[in-house]
């Protein structure tokens, strides 16, 4: 768990603001470029949890800092902003996701990268690592929003694009502008233009990262199959979860029919710790962990933000419809227990 102090509140537009942070020790803990942080608050007497983006860079930012857009009947969002103020401290989870990059100095990629709204916060983390850790490498982001006024970094975009004018392009997209030369949208048909003429364009390997509303990373999704584009190579990022016919309908999907439930014991690694539970029929992996007072990782509980994933060392367990986890992890035996029961009784799990 981590304890931090919020050093500053920064106003980005008119619905959205950033936090400085800084733990006790003084020290930042370790992390990657596009990974978030779980907020552990207390509202009404509530414990509440929220998974927001790190939009700070390791190698380039002296803070972590958090982005994050106010949700219209948001309960976190609003409390943050109407609530909390410069001094005040908040706990955390370490630093989690798999949406990330691990920069090498010697490799040479095109970094395509699709957003919309607030999907942009991971997205600055990793553009300002690429930039500043990956020499060889280049960038292009295609950033929707419905304004000018509603672009998060629009001057930190402006500058970046400034300090690397070769290696770094910004496309904005403004669908309530539709007269102006950037009016549109970032959707299906836009993509394949754009990724067509880049297929023509240059040699690099590429690399594509989707963020902002689930609609919007369907349709950039889409198009990019329609290039047979390797799953392999793209990297999504949700906020908010899809519909569950999305879901259910991914191809490839290497889930099981759910199969009859009942009431098991469970063995359970957590924290280098051994436990064994009972585990009801109509319960979660990790809402039996809970109830068990073993406090596990979790923020969304929806199968989004991967900070329950565990792995089965034993035994099978039955997981419903995700798009938190590869279909790579799910082979490796991986499983989100809060949308995971168990279907034997000799299941051990060793969370991640």
């Amino acid at each position: 768990m981590l304890r931090l102090s919020i050093d500053d509140i920064l106003q980005e537009t008119h619905n959205s603001y950033t936090l400085l942070l800084s733990t006790d020790e003084g020290e930042n803990p370790t992390y990657l470029a596009g990974q978030y942080l779980t907020l552990i608050l207390t509202i009404e007497g509530e414990e509440v949890r929220r998974a927001y983006s790190l939009s700070s860079a390791p190698s380039v930012d002296g803070q972590m800092a958090i982005s994050i857009k106010r949700v219209e009947g948001g309960l976190v969002s609003n409390y943050i902003a109407d609530r909390l103020q410069k001094g005040d401290k908040i706990e955390a989870l370490p630093p989690q996701g798999s949406f990330r990059i691990e920069p090498d100095l010697t490799r040479s990629r095109h970094y395509l990268m699709f957003a919309a709204g607030s999907g942009i916060t991971p997205m600055i983390s990793i553009i300002k690592e690429v930039l500043h850790q990956e020499p060889l490498s280049q960038l292009t982001l295609w950033y929707g929003n419905r304004r000018q006024e509603d672009i998060m970094f629009k001057a930190a975009l402006d500058q970046l694009q400034q300090d690397y004018p070769i290696r770094l392009k910004v496309i904005h997209r403004l669908s309530k502008e539709e007269g102006r030369e950037k009016g549109g949208r970032v959707d299906m048909e836009f993509v394949y233009r754009q990724v067509l003429e880049l297929f023509m364009q240059d040699e690099f390997r590429k690399q594509y990262y989707i963020c902002g509303p689930s609609p919007m990373m369907a349709e950039v999704y889409d198009a990019l199959d329609k290039h047979a584009v390797h799953p392999k190579d793209i990297h999504m990022e949700y906020f908010v979860l899809p519909e569950k016919e999305e879901v259910e309908e991914q191809e490839e999907s290497l889930l099981p029919t759910k199969p009859p439930l009942e009431d098991q014991q469970v063995k359970i690694r957590l924290y280098e710790e051994d436990h064994e539970i009972e585990v009801k029929a109509d319960e979660t992996l990790l809402a039996a962990t809970i109830r068990h007072s073993l406090n596990p990782p979790y923020a969304c509980r929806a199968g989004l933000c991967v900070s329950c994933k565990a792995k089965v060392k034993q035994g099978t367990a039955y997981m419903e419809p995700i798009v938190g986890l590869s279909d790579e992890e799910i082979e490796e035996g991986y499983i989100l227990t809060c949308q995971a029961y168990p279907t034997s009784g000799d299941l051990e799990i060793e969370f991640d």
